[in-house]
């Protein structure tokens, strides 16, 4: 029976979204449409960055180390494209500092680049309010789910675990979340094996 729909079906590609990372030459420009950051424990595993789900993590019992990422939906200056921002724990000092100013990370304007041409050199960040008169900005992408579709993990497996005023941590259900590994204020912990993410 032949069926028309007003609304196109709901495929997983709407919620793929380009990684982006600040590059080691030049700076990039950021409009911040998240209200707040969602990060993990994460490992470099087989040539990637992949979460960390918990004791029963392929990549821990491969005895790969770990280390938190943190994640924001932001319109890329240059291309204006709503893309996913990667940052580690420095930079996430940088913008839950920035969010216990505003109380959101919406409307922030981010200048990121790096000390130095090195890939993984410290990352400096200036943020500042966004003058939002007139700025059609996107709603803020679900970030849960563009994590899990850049993973290849099922939503319906994973919640979201975290204090309030935290970046939270994803995990599947029926897994404890990640050991504590001497963290900071803020749930992060240092580590030197994702060559695209250090010193972030």
């Amino acid at each position: 029976m032949l069926q028309f729909h007003s609304q196109p079906p709901i495929e997983p590609t709407r919620y793929a979204m380009a990684l982006l990372r600040t590059p080691p030459k030049g700076s990039i420009q950021l409009l911040v449409t998240s209200d707040n950051l969602l990060g993990c424990w994460t490992h470099f595993y087989a040539g990637r960055t992949v979460p960390c789900t918990g004791p029963a993590c392929e990549a821990c019992l491969a005895g790969a180390s770990s280390r938190w990422h943190g994640y924001l939906s932001a319109i890329q200056g240059k291309t204006r494209e709503h893309v996913l921002f990667e940052l580690t724990a420095l930079a996430a000092e940088s913008f839950a500092a920035y969010r216990m100013k505003h109380q959101t990370l919406r409307g922030c304007h981010v200048t990121a680049s790096r000390v130095n041409a090195r890939p993984n050199a410290r990352v400096h960040l200036v943020l500042k309010p966004h003058d939002l008169s007139g700025v059609d900005l996107p709603p803020a992408a679900n970030l849960t789910a563009v994590l899990c579709h850049l993973w290849g993990i099922p939503t319906n497996e994973t919640e979201i675990a975290g204090d309030a005023g935290q970046p939270p941590e994803i995990h599947h259900h029926g897994t404890q979340p990640p050991i504590d590994r001497g963290t900071s204020r803020i749930g992060i912990a240092p580590s030197t094996r994702d060559p695209g993410g250090n010193g972030s």
